[in-house]
């Protein structure tokens, strides 16, 4: 990666949701995406994992004025005791902008040894053609964004 302009956004006060067990399926998937629409929540961040023919477990996030929504919407699952949801706060976002996935090697590889360096654990990752994010612990997030412009905002 050669240098240049890479900018680097923090969303700090991030809520982690976490849907797995077994009676998770792609019709709870939709149900539950139609509850949370329902209640007004915007998803950001989101990975779904296969196992098989059907999603093994979901993570998303949201923004944590979304909390309250968030706990609202996944309560009508609580009778499905195959399901495990779990709501956490505590989490922030690092976006970067300016970079390019399909045309640059080496971008990941940054990205992971920047999380090394900084110890810190991310628990979601997305990426785009032109944009990486990734979600922290807040704990973490000024050693990590340290790491990140240390490795995206100089000469590689």
């Amino acid at each position: 990666m050669n240098q240049k302009e890479i900018a680097i956004t923090v969303s700090d006060d991030v809520v982690r949701v976490d849907v797995s067990g077994l009676g998770f399926d792609i019709t709870t998937v939709a149900a539950l995406f139609s509850a949370l629409t329902k209640a007004g929540v915007c998803i950001d961040l989101l990975c779904l994992a296969p196992r098989g023919n059907k999603p093994d477990s979901l993570i998303f996030s949201v923004d944590s004025q979304n909390f309250s929504k968030v706990l609202k919407a996944v309560a009508q699952f609580k009778n499905n005791t195959a399901l495990r949801i779990s709501v956490q706060g505590g989490y922030s976002k690092i976006t970067l902008t300016g970079i390019n996935l399909p045309e640059e090697t080496g971008t990941t590889a940054a990205c992971f040894n920047a999380l090394s360096q900084a110890g810190a654990e991310s628990v979601l990752v997305s990426a785009s053609g032109t944009t990486l994010s990734v979600l922290v612990q807040t704990e973490a997030l000024d050693r990590t964004l340290a790491c990140f412009e240390n490795r995206f905002c100089q000469e590689i």
